[in-house]
């Protein structure tokens, strides 16, 4: 399977503020057509075999995971790219000290293990200790075409923005992640 390397952001020590700290990491190998900006379209019919598998909440922070799904699916109606959402606070027994190449190995597989196609997306929020979290996304190359570098850096910045709302409810939270890149990426 030839997927795109994985997009991961690292945010340190954030309560309801921009994190004063943020490094992002593209580890594509495979260039990336950054000028496709508000041109960007939908991922064509067939590119992406839709699941019913679309999350896992390994830390039942989610109390109405319908809430979360509907957003997920206007965000494949968008897109044409189909996520999973992974919830959990390590991966492989591992948090913030996991390395870039063991998150990789891990993504892959895990990808590899749910999808025969390349135009699903894997979003991967791991808080390893309060208010500490590292985030991956890794994409299919067929869901490159839409989830381009300028995409993923609007994924990641929508997941560091609505994190400083407090009034949002961890369904909300990731709901209006979904609902709002979909919007960002595509347009109108």
């Amino acid at each position: 399977m030839n997927l795109l390397p994985i997009a991961m952001a690292k945010y340190r020590e954030k309560v309801n503020s921009f994190p004063a700290a943020v490094e992002n990491r593209d580890y594509s190998t495979a260039p990336v057509d950054e000028s496709q900006g508000a041109q960007r379209v939908k991922l064509e019919d067939g590119a992406c075999v839709r699941s019913s598998r679309v999350l896992e909440d390994s830390l039942g922070w989610l109390s109405d995971a319908e809430e979360v799904e509907t957003a997920m699916d206007y965000f494949y109606d968008r897109t044409g790219v189909q996520p999973y959402l992974l919830i959990c606070d390590s991966i492989d027994g591992k948090g913030e000290e996991i390395t870039d190449a063991e998150a990789e190995i891990f993504l892959q597989g895990l990808y590899e293990s749910l999808y025969a196609d390349e135009g699903h997306m894997l979003f991967v929020f791991m808080e390893y200790e309060e208010s500490e979290y590292i985030t991956y996304l890794y994409a299919g190359t067929d869901a490159g075409s839409v989830m381009d570098g300028e995409a993923r850096e609007m994924f990641l910045n929508n997941v560091d923005w609505f994190y400083s709302d407090s009034s949002l409810s961890d369904d909300a939270y990731f709901a209006e992640i979904f609902r709002t890149s979909a919007d960002d990426i595509i347009g109108d």
